[in-house]
């Protein structure tokens, strides 16, 4: 048996190579030709996952490990009876971190406090859902939008778009449709920009193309107190530099990245295709991440609470070190930006979740430590 994987998926060896003759390529030269005589594909969402690349090739189960699948030719799979898998939700307490980072970051550098703020969260999926958790935790009022999920009859108090208008903050976690009842394509665009407060904080994880970029720009150079905080961008990896030069905070699409997220994506899979193939779903070994380069953070007894709650939130992932990177991007030739933004993501260094440190808070300091927990934090009370 064939697999055919892209090399840049996390652990790939560990987790396909027993499994039949393990063919690795670059995500980007994965083709029709390659695919030829090739049983299973496993790759990431660089490479578009159709009929193009899939007529004529024997592929009977395809499999990706990442949480959004729009990339995929879902109906072109079940016509052909070629079996899918892919890691949803695998991300999304990456992303809920990315997006509190984030705001920590901008309320240490002189924005307002997050207690008593309204964000209104768009797509309340495994992500979105998450993200709204934290956001809560962090004291900010999340109103939630998501007409499939309110139209599925999914419980939740679910708001219309035009109510959103006077949050500030805004924060967008839906897949890119341009078919169906709720297209998502420009979903930020004109009309719903024209309602938003001129002080809004915008953050968009999802897809570039969810963001009309035109019509933002303009936005952003009408509003001079808004701020952006964009991981996803329009024409990846060759990305607009005037675009990336109004955001507050511009990251390479990494706000799903952290290496836990990595991992739990892979061993879906792999479990997936395991089970497709009769094998033990979880014969495969699981890899031992390493831990954090900041394992245990402690609080001061003088700090205030929110104050620390920030502290240890950017001890444990500070945006702000993967948007320094991605700020050099400006100074390349327009021939150089899509090379450094692929090395930028395929180089990304190895970020543990909130989970795997350990914050040890004072002991009167009840209402932090309820927070911290709330975000996945050990917590020890220090005393």
């Amino acid at each position: 048996m064939k697999i055919v994987a892209d090399r840049g998926i996390p652990f790939v060896r560990q987790f396909f190579a027993d499994l039949g003759n393990l063919v690795l390529a670059d995500g980007r030269a994965i083709d029709a030709r390659l695919l030829r005589d090739a049983d299973i594909l496993v790759t990431r969402t660089v490479t578009q996952i159709g009929e193009q690349l899939l007529r004529g090739s024997r592929v009977r189960f395809v499999a990706t490990p990442t949480s959004g699948a729009d990339h995929v030719d879902l109906d072109y799979l079940a016509k052909n009876g070629i079996g899918f898998a892919h890691a949803r939700g695998c991300n999304a307490r990456s992303v809920a971190e990315y997006v509190v980072s984030a705001l920590c970051a901008l309320a240490e550098s002189g924005g307002p406090a997050l207690p008593g703020r309204r964000a209104g969260v768009i797509g309340c999926g495994a992500v979105g859902s998450m993200v709204a958790h934290f956001l809560e935790a962090l004291g900010i009022v999340c109103l939630r939008n998501d007409p499939p999920l309110r139209e599925a009859g999914i419980p939740g108090d679910y708001r219309e778009l035009p109510e959103l208008h006077d949050v500030d903050i805004l924060t967008l976690h839906v897949p890119l449709t341009d078919a169906g009842p709720h297209p998502t394509h420009g979903l930020l665009g004109p009309s719903l920009l024209s309602a938003l407060k001129p002080d809004v904080v915008i953050i968009n994880t999802s897809r570039g193309g969810v963001v009309a970029e035109p019509a933002f720009c303009r936005f952003l150079d009408r509003n001079r107190r808004a701020s952006a905080v964009l991981d996803v961008w329009n024409g990846e990896p060759g990305i607009d530099p005037e675009m990336h030069a109004r955001a507050k905070i511009g990251t390479p699409h990494i706000a799903g990245y952290s290496a836990d997220a990595r991992l739990r994506g892979t061993q879906t899979v792999s479990r997936a295709i395991r089970a497709r193939l009769g094998r033990d779903p979880d014969e495969a070994s699981v890899p031992t991440l390493p831990p954090p380069a900041v394992a245990a953070i402690p609080i001061a007894p003088g700090m205030g609470e929110m104050e620390a709650v920030q502290m240890a939130v950017l001890a444990g992932y500070d945006v702000r070190s993967d948007a320094a990177q991605l700020r050099r991007i400006g100074g390349l030739d327009e021939g150089e930006r899509a090379a450094y933004f692929t090395a930028l993501r395929e180089g990304y260094p190895m970020r543990r979740e909130f989970p795997a440190h350990t914050v040890s808070v004072p002991p009167h300091m009840t209402s932090c430590s309820d927070r911290l927990a709330a975000l996945g934090f050990s917590v020890t009370i220090d005393g």
